[in-house]
């Protein structure tokens, strides 16, 4: 199993196109934050000495600790994380089987990860 501690809030996915990407304010912030994850992520599998899962089944566990209850769906958090993670974590996330996301009020917004390998 491996656990990830990112200590920074979550945007949750945006929509976008080709052109949004560079025209949306929020399509930047998103990308912006999806730059910020993947740097803590690869922080963390370095410092673990972890390999990323290649194709194998998969279960992952998001907390995500949030200074308001219900800003952003919890799927489009979730899928802010399991993209981020892609390439890094795993090899893609379509391996991934099993998904638990909770969302908990904290004063410190962040998100742990943990992803196992399924029998």
């Amino acid at each position: 199993m491996i656990e990830i501690t990112i200590p920074e809030a979550v945007m949750p996915a945006v929509r976008m196109t080709t052109r949004s990407k560079f025209a949306d304010p929020r399509a930047r912030a998103y990308l912006s934050n999806q730059q910020t994850l993947k740097w803590y992520m690869r922080q963390a599998m370095e410092a673990g000495g972890y390999d990323k899962f290649d194709k194998k089944s998969l279960a992952v566990e998001l907390i995500f600790y949030v200074e308001k209850k219900h800003r952003g769906d919890l799927d489009n958090l979730t899928k802010s994380v399991c993209d981020a993670a892609q390439g890094i974590v795993y090899v893609n996330d379509c391996w991934i089987d099993h998904i638990t996301a909770v969302r908990a009020l904290s004063k410190e917004p962040s998100v742990t990860m943990r992803i196992r390998e399924l029998c």
